[in-house]
């Protein structure tokens, strides 16, 4: 197996488990039975591969913005709510097994060099779980704008408002919100 299957593999069996676990019908304290997050399989599926995509090679969100207008009310709940906590959960474990395979590398490649101590391994994992939030907002923000661009700038000005805290330490990310809508 190479590289590339074996990395579809690891996303097809992640996509399963969300799918199992009906990851996106939980709520972040909004929505709820027949709220935003209800989201039909076949858009769930499409939505997963978009929000967790590595390379994104393969039209994942030219089929997020084939479904139009359908898909709005999901991307505008992505948006403003962020991962699910299903999904938010996955993300800190891909973290941790981020962090734990540069440990791994280092050891291996670098030799003597020394483990990360814990402080550092928890920065770390904190560090790689913050982009993941931020990057399935932007990527919420991004598909929206395809579809339809008032209603993604009116939605990340709505995030922005917010002043999270998480857009100000990561320059690259407020850059791109901004780029969608108004980001402070």
């Amino acid at each position: 197996m190479n590289r590339r299957s074996l990395r579809t593999n690891r996303f097809g069996q992640t996509l399963a488990l969300l799918a199992a676990a009906g990851a996106l019908s939980v709520c972040n304290g909004s929505g709820g039975a027949g709220g935003p997050w209800d989201v039909p399989e076949v858009h769930r599926r499409i939505l997963l591969e978009w929000f967790h995509c590595t390379d994104c090679q393969e039209g994942e969100l030219d089929a997020v913005v084939a479904k139009g207008r359908v898909m709005i009310p999901y991307l505008s709940a992505a948006l403003l709510d962020g991962p699910t906590i299903a999904e938010d959960s996955l993300g800190r474990l891909r973290a941790i097994d981020a962090v734990v395979r540069v440990a791994r590398y280092r050891a291996k490649r670098l030799g003597s060099m020394a483990p990360l101590a814990p402080a550092e391994s928890t920065r770390a994992v904190s560090r790689q779980h913050d982009a993941f939030r931020l990057k399935y907002r932007l990527r919420a923000a991004q598909a929206l704008a395809r579809i339809d661009s008032v209603q993604a700038a009116r939605d990340v000005a709505a995030w922005c408002a917010t002043n999270p805290p998480l857009l100000v330490e990561n320059p690259a990310y407020l850059a791109s919100f901004k780029a969608i809508g108004n980001c402070q």
